[in-house]
């Protein structure tokens, strides 16, 4: 049955389309991503889908009684209460309510049961607890980002709706509120469709990606490595313009396919045993596609150490000890809960601590160090400005301080900006095309230490894979706090979680950071045996040594087969052929499940 259909749609910005001859079903219980570059008509096609716009040709056909809703980016009406902001959203089953407490009828007793109305202040409650959002704020403009988002998405699921849209929801959710977000849509028999540059939410949710390219869309099934394989595929044949994505392509099914092994698990300990991070591999990049971010300065021998560190905010440690030696290739992403202290340990890192918070330890900053901090605060620009000029300050060329220079136009082009971009005005950018030129910019200033807040926030995939390929080539340190869990992955050495009373310090990327400190594993961090409590005896370590041998037998006979099914994925006759391509990704998923099974129970052994 369809929900929603879109006959012959087109729109128009100005005398330019920006969306032709769209024709999409939406069905039932039907979990979607919506893909696409910034400016390519995403969020304009959710809004014509939810009729908060009109098309200038075609047709938006709503089956009778399906409730459609749509979930904004960001909110421009702050200054609500919450539970007006509730009930303001929600106006059209309040309003059903109100009636049939005024008139009770069975027929509107069973539209309100169909929206699950009854009971809504105890789900509502459930639903708070569940996202961790407690707002006791007069009003809403009084929330974080974080917390603007929770509320949306639970104003949003409060009542039953057969389709909702969801544009961008992960941006500024943490890591847990995502999981939670994962699992209640995945069990949710309603229809989703999602746009969102987190590959790893998408892919452990949708089965089906629609693909807005050149104004008409393209429709793949299945996850996210199988939408780029059919993606690749179909470039082959066109003939296309921005023939970089291609190379980007070529780098995220390496990744992707790549599976445990591209994060160095069986060569540095099979899980549990991580080398030094100086002797880690430097991650190979495509240098066809450089963003042109100068190289670092010269970096001292200390860079950033601390010892037995705290933040104190009156009588109460908010965050620490924390005991670290950063060096030269220390990529560390920092995860944790929204209002974890983050962002105010990158304020005490460039001694921008609040005067409420003081530190005890200490902190040692090398002679030579010096921090870039990108924070994605729109405010600075000048929405008049063109796009160039902000850039390069009108110069044609932008210089590097010893290291040569760029053409403007070059550098505007490595950044995925479009020729017809380059002397517009910063006001006629979409959101995610500001937060890249923000972050362009940002990164021609001369720093040899980046700290980059949520960077990813409205990026596209094809910038933020551009973006992560290239910082995981930079050397120097960084730190990134993020909550997009493959971007940790592509780009991070070192994850740094904020517990509420406690930090965790693992090294390895995110995955390897939730294969140790899973929820299942959380206070129990060190996986050896106690010898004290249970002493073996030799016959017990001659069984334990055979079952190992055995175990890492298999293992290798696993990663084999994953392996010869990942170099048949790339040959052209087996990849553009779709039936023998989802025969070996299920096949690669069934030996990965098993692969990981015998891989925690070698850890478990060891």
């Amino acid at each position: 049955m369809s929900l929603v259909t879109l006959k012959n749609i087109g729109v128009n910005f100005v005398t330019k389309p920006v969306l032709q001859d769209i024709n999409i079903q939406l069905g039932k219980n039907e979990k979607l991503a919506l893909i696409g570059n910034n400016r390519s008509g995403k969020s304009t096609l959710m809004k014509i889908i939810s009729k908060k716009l009109e098309p200038d040709v075609g047709e938006v056909m709503h089956t009778k009684g399906v409730r459609v809703k749509y979930v904004a980016q960001e909110l421009t009406e702050l200054n609500s209460t919450v539970e007006k902001f509730i009930k303001d959203d929600n106006k059209d089953v309040f309003d059903l309510i109100n009636e049939y407490e005024k008139t009770p009828n069975q027929h509107l007793h069973d539209i309100l049961d169909s929206k699950n109305a009854f009971d809504y202040q105890s789900r509502l409650n459930k639903m708070y607890t569940d996202f961790n959002l407690h707002p006791n704020v007069s009003k809403i403009s009084q929330l974080s980002g974080g917390q603007l988002k929770k509320l949306q998405l639970i104003s949003a699921l409060l009542f039953n709706s057969e389709l909702v849209l969801l544009d961008e929801p992960t941006n500024h959710l943490d890591i847990e509120a995502i999981d939670y977000l994962e699992s209640f849509i995945n069990a949710s028999k309603n229809s989703y469709l999602i746009i969102s540059h987190d590959r790893k939410f998408l892919d452990n949710i949708c089965q089906t990606f629609i693909e807005i390219w050149n104004k008409r869309i393209y429709t793949h099934t299945g996850n996210y490595q199988q939408f780029l394989i059919s993606k690749q595929a179909r470039l082959e044949n066109e003939s296309v313009e921005e023939w970089k994505i291609k190379q980007y392509l070529k780098r995220e099914i390496n990744w992707v396919a790549a599976g445990v092994q591209a994060r160095g698990v069986k060569d540095k300990g099979r899980m549990g045993r991580y080398l030094d991070l100086k002797d880690r591999e430097k991650p190979i990049t495509n240098k066809t596609v450089d963003m042109v971010i100068p190289e670092p300065l010269h970096l001292g021998t200390r860079i950033l150490d601390f010892e037995n560190f705290n933040i104190i905010k009156g009588d109460q440690k908010v965050l620490g000890p924390l005991n670290l030696k950063i060096e030269k290739d220390y990529k560390i992403g920092i995860i944790g809960p929204n209002g974890a202290y983050k962002s105010t340990f990158i304020k005490a890192i460039q001694d921008q601590l609040p005067t409420v918070f003081f530190t005890t330890g200490t902190m040692k900053t090398g002679q030579n160090t010096k921090f870039l901090y990108f924070e994605q605060d729109k405010s600075s620009l000048n929405e008049e400005e063109l796009v160039f000029n902000y850039i390069s300050e009108g110069k044609e060329r932008i210089d590097f301080a010893n290291q040569g220079s760029v053409s403007t136009y070059k550098y505007l082009d490595n950044w995925l900006f479009y020729k017809d971009q380059y002397n517009t005005q910063i006001k006629n950018l979409s959101g995610g095309e500001k937060s890249k030129l923000l972050l362009a910019k940002k990164l021609l200033e001369p720093t040899n230490f980046l700290i980059l807040d949520e960077p990813t926030n409205d990026l596209d995939l094809d910038t933020m894979m551009l973006l992560e390929s290239n910082l995981a080539s930079y050397q120097a340190p960084m730190i990134i706090v993020s909550h997009d869990r493959e971007f940790l992955n592509h780009t991070c050495n070192l994850i740094i979680s904020f517990e509420p009373n406690n930090l965790i310090i693992s090294y390895g990327n995110y995955d390897d950071y939730r294969n140790k400190y899973s929820s299942n594993n959380k206070g129990n961090h060190n996986f050896t045996i106690d010898i004290t409590k249970n002493k073996l005896n030799s016959k017990d370590i001659r069984r334990l040594a055979a079952q190992k041998r055995e175990l890492e037998k298999q293992i290798s006979t696993l990663e084999a087969s994953i392996k010869k099914i990942d170099e048949d994925l790339t040959i052209p006759e087996i990849y553009s052929d779709y039936v023998k391509t989802n025969e070996l990704l299920s096949k690669k998923d069934r030996l990965k499940i098993r692969l990981s099974e015998f891989e925690t129970e070698f850890l478990e052994l060891d």
